[in-house]
């Protein structure tokens, strides 16, 4: 019964085509905890590494060691795969921790994302200023706690509840820009949970950002948490459309799940990788310009799918592209 549950990747196409709308996920969450626990080492220091910041500082200073490039040439191809999920990092961004006084919306910014979504928050920022949102950074936020519900740790994902409720006591907007997170911080924060895309779509309706022109085609991936959890994935390419040009295309291969759930990452022989073939197809068939994304994981698993096959197509968030697109101040 483990096996099978443990095989769920919580893309709630289930929920979703659910006459009578059971939360599976919830009842699949609560059963795995009450199961005894396989002993998963590997798994759980994965796991802590990264959502605990001592883990994300040390993965931080590994990967922009010289020992990287040597440790990835030489470890078995099982480690090699692991390894390249880790996106080059960059600087981590200075974000303003007090809060404006007449700021209603906060910024999460989550565990995993702190290392691979700099360049997202830099680019939300930029968009934010433009329009004159207020937003504030809580300094007590942490991780999400999917992580540690989606695998059985419910007292962990419990700590992280109770700390991201009381971090975020207050702010009428929470802003994500890693849906995956944003889905279970829906299920305790509720609807002032937001994509980060959603907003931005709302802020610009009336305001006309005179965006450059893109020319090429644009490639959109919509993670499952976003269409089915977040109920979010008309305001992307509604937001999209407001680019000069763009010609967007939805990457819809195969079953929609591109496999990058969670912990289904660090196992590139399971089904998280049959899942994303089809999908790996369609791009290279495409040869898109840009492929989007709105979930980390997701972000990260089709990267090292397109490296394996030696597709050179930048991956990035919907939020990235308009931010480059703004004209000069």
């Amino acid at each position: 019964m483990r096996r099978h549950l443990e095989n769920c990747l919580h893309c709630l196409n289930c929920s979703d085509a659910c006459p009578s709308g059971v939360k599976y996920s919830t009842i699949i969450d609560a059963a795995i905890c009450r199961l005894p626990r396989h002993f998963a080492p590997v798994a759980d220091a994965l796991s802590h590494l990264a959502t605990s910041a001592f883990g994300r500082e040390t993965v931080r200073k590994f990967r922009k060691s010289p020992l990287y490039p040597v440790t990835l040439k030489l470890a078995p191809r099982k480690q090699q795969d692991l390894l390249r999920l880790l996106p080059p990092l960059s600087e981590e961004l200075s974000l303003e921790t007090v809060s404006p006084a007449n700021a209603s919306t906060s910024l999460f910014l989550g565990c995993l994302s702190q290392l691979t979504d700099q360049p997202v928050f830099a680019a939300f920022s930029s968009i934010a200023q433009r329009l004159g949102v207020l937003v504030s950074v809580p300094r007590s936020q942490g991780c999400c706690g999917a992580i540690h519900g989606h695998t059985g740790h419910q007292a962990k994902a419990d700590k992280c509840r109770q700390r991201n409720i009381q971090a975020f006591d207050g702010a009428n907007r929470v802003i994500s820009f890693a849906s995956g997170c944003g889905a279970y911080l829906q299920t305790y924060l509720g609807e002032r949970v937001m994509d980060a895309c959603t907003l931005l779509e709302q802020a610009t309706s009336p305001l006309d950002l005179r965006l450059k022109t893109f020319d090429g085609l644009i490639a959109v991936h919509t993670p499952c948490s976003l269409r089915n959890a977040m109920k979010s994935e008309s305001p992307v390419f509604r937001l999209l459309g407001k680019i000069p040009g763009a010609a967007c295309v939805p990457l819809s291969a195969g079953y929609g799940c591109c496999g990058g759930a969670g912990m289904h990452l660090m196992d590139p022989d399971g089904a998280s990788q049959q899942l994303l073939e089809p999908i790996l197809d369609q791009i290279a068939q495409l040869r898109p310009k840009i492929v989007l994304t709105s979930n980390t994981g997701c972000h990260l698993h089709m990267r090292r799918g397109l490296e394996k096959r030696g597709i050179d197509i930048p991956i990035r968030h919907p939020v990235e592209l308009i931010a480059g697109l703004l004209p000069l101040p």
